[in-house]
């Protein structure tokens, strides 16, 4: 019907409230979050039931919270909450080490993030010194968890023992370990040793026989161990090695070696020498001889060697025999003692006695059954000893010759002249007859000598000239008559001297009968040339004459030079000994034929002037 009517009303939208939790979130295990729903003056209810504006959560799961304002409008929120665990650290309980040992700290978590009090961020640390660890773990969540642990260290024990030794072979010697005077006021309890022999005591006796190690170990009251090594070598003892106990001969030498390995050695007998000699007599029956050797190393060696002495045969021999030309004698071996005996002479037979008919040494060895003694009997054949004399003899002018056949074995003389006395005197030549009778053996003898008129010598010098110059040579000789020989001024012998200086010589010709003697002087010629003598060429081909170009020198000169040239002026050759000449070579290379110039300087006298030589050589190929 077409009516219409309005009405009219006011619509009020009232805002909800607005709800933010924020995002879903994540929290360390031991933490909590607050959820703050805002919009104060609502009121709230949060799944948890609690009605406040905020709650503090700490348990992982979906939270939510509806929010109604003042106007009655509701809006809600969620957001999950995720509890990440913390890493799981352990470090052990509080720990004790021993001193100089070492302790790893291991943090676990791998891969997780470290940080120690010393400043390290591994894993695993290696402690040595006493303290307080602890170390900051954060793994992969960020959620971080330390731990902490003290570690004390023990001391260990402080050692002495007996040091390092060099003991002789054999010998026993005491190894000994104890506590420091220091460590032992510092710690009261008593430690525990142990060798390595098993033996569990502060010392111990061992036989070095060779070189050897020990080690001892002590333990404290913390279990804390302390070990050294004691080394002992074995020092060589003298190697001494006496012969085994024997028997031997009275007066026999038997010799003792005690080795030459010792740098002192000490016998009973007193000697203090590597060998003795012993000639022990019956008296020294059984005696026992003892050395001692030291050596190098100061270790000694001892040993004995007994000795039984047998007595040797005792016997009367005679021990020179003399016997004349043409007797047979006996030699006798007679036993003092009365024992038997057996014998063997040098001729192989065995009886007590030997008949001998010619001089020479004769030997008998004797046996009493455990020694020998071997006597020598020296036969001596009585020889004629009454003179001889000479064949010849020379009488001289108004000289008396005496014939002489004094002999102390003489008894009786008898000459073809008719004289009895050992000596005559003859003046006329002729035979002389003497007979000797002699007191020993009855010898006789019956000589001649031939007594011929003798003369004196005579001498005269012949010469080739009576003038001389310095280094010449002029040949003395010397004739005459009934001279045996000649010597000259200088004592040479011979009928012929060469003279080379201005002089008086002089020459003695002598036989038995005397001597006679002449002389010649000669004058220094007027002539003579200089002092140096200079070759003017020489053929250095090595034949052996004329290979070297030297000086002759007449006398002695002083600051002598010798110098050659080429025909360039090139210096080849120079010395200052007259005696070594030129060979023709420069630099070992040979020279060419032809001319070479050479001049010489020298002094007389050593003070006198300086003169100058010089002139022109060849050199022949």
């Amino acid at each position: 019907n077409g009516c219409s009517a309005a009405d009219t009303m006011q619509l009020t939208v009232h805002p909800l409230p607005i709800v933010n939790l924020g995002p879903d979130t994540a929290i360390c295990q031991g933490e909590s979050l607050m959820l703050d729903a805002g919009n104060a003056g609502a009121s709230y209810l949060w799944n948890s039931g609690q009605t406040s504006q905020s709650i503090t959560v700490n348990t992982a799961g979906q939270y939510w919270v509806k929010v109604t304002n003042s106007f009655g409008c509701s809006a809600a929120d969620t957001m999950q909450l995720t509890v990440h665990p913390l890493p799981i650290i352990n470090l052990g309980p509080d720990t004790a080490i021993c001193q100089g040992e070492s302790l790893t700290l291991d943090a676990g978590n791998a891969g997780a993030n470290y940080l120690w009090n010393t400043g390290q961020t591994s894993q695993s640390i290696t402690v040595s010194n006493a303290g307080q660890y602890w170390v900051k773990v954060t793994n992969g969540f960020g959620c971080s968890a330390a731990d902490t642990m003290q570690l004390t260290i023990h001391p260990l024990p402080v050692i002495q023992v007996s040091g390092d030794t060099a003991i002789c072979q054999g010998s026993w010697i005491t190894l000994w370990a104890k506590e420091s005077p220091q460590y032992q006021e510092n710690n009261h309890q008593p430690s525990r040793f142990l060798w390595s022999t098993g033996v569990q005591n502060d010392s111990i006796q061992v036989q070095v026989n060779q070189d050897l190690a020990f080690w001892i170990r002590v333990t404290n009251a913390w279990g804390c161990s302390q070990s050294d090594t004691i080394h002992l070598k074995a020092l060589p003892l003298p190697d001494l090695r006496l012969a085994h106990d024997t028997s031997t001969c009275e007066g026999q030498s038997i010799t003792l070696d005690a080795g030459s390995n010792g740098i002192q050695y000490r016998w009973s007998t007193g000697d203090t020498t590597q060998r003795i000699t012993l000639k022990p007599s019956e008296a020294e029956d059984d005696n026992v001889y003892r050395v001692e050797v030291i050596n190098a190393f100061g270790c000694i060696a001892t040993d004995s060697i007994q000795l039984h002495v047998h007595p040797l045969p005792r016997l009367s021999v005679e021990k020179q025999v003399n016997m004349c030309e043409g007797q047979r004698i006996t030699l006798h071996a007679n036993a003092i003692s009365g024992e038997n005996y057996s014998y063997q002479w040098n001729d192989q037979s065995h009886a007590d006695s030997l008949n001998v008919s010619t001089p020479g040494s004769y030997w008998v060895i004797t046996s009493n059954g455990f020694c020998l003694r071997i006597d020598t009997i020296q036969v001596n054949l009585l020889a004629n000893t009454l003179p001889k004399l000479n064949p010849e003899a020379t009488l001289c002018p108004d000289q008396p010759l005496q014939l002489d056949v004094s002999s102390p074995d003489a008894i009786a003389y008898m000459w073809s002249t008719g004289a009895t006395t050992p000596r005559i005197t003859v003046d006329t030549p002729g035979l002389y007859t003497v007979l000797i009778n002699g007191a020993v053996c009855n010898y006789t003898r019956i000589d001649t000598v031939k007594v011929t008129r003798g003369f004196l010598p005579t001498v005269q010098i012949l010469a080739d000239d009576s003038l001389i110059c310095s280094g010449d040579r002029i040949f003395l000789r010397a004739i005459g008559e009934h001279a045996e020989g000649y010597r000259w001024q200088n004592g040479s012998y011979g009928p012929s001297f060469t003279a080379t200086e201005p002089g008086l010589y002089r020459v003695q010709a002598f036989n038995v009968c005397g001597i006679a003697s002449d002389s010649i002087l000669l004058q220094p010629a007027a002539n003579c040339v200089g002092d140096i003598i200079m070759p003017n060429a020489f053929t250095p081909n090595n034949d052996g004459h004329n290979d070297v170009f030297r000086p002759k020198v007449l006398h002695q000169v002083f600051d002598f030079e010798l110098r050659i040239f080429n025909r360039w002026g090139q210096l080849l050759f120079v010395t200052h000994d007259w005696t070594q000449g030129w060979d023709g070579t420069f630099h070992g290379a040979p020279c060419d034929a032809g001319g070479y110039a050479w001049w010489v300087k020298y002094r007389e006298t050593p003070n006198g002037p300086v003169l100058f030589k010089k002139g022109v050589l060849t050199l022949l190929r």
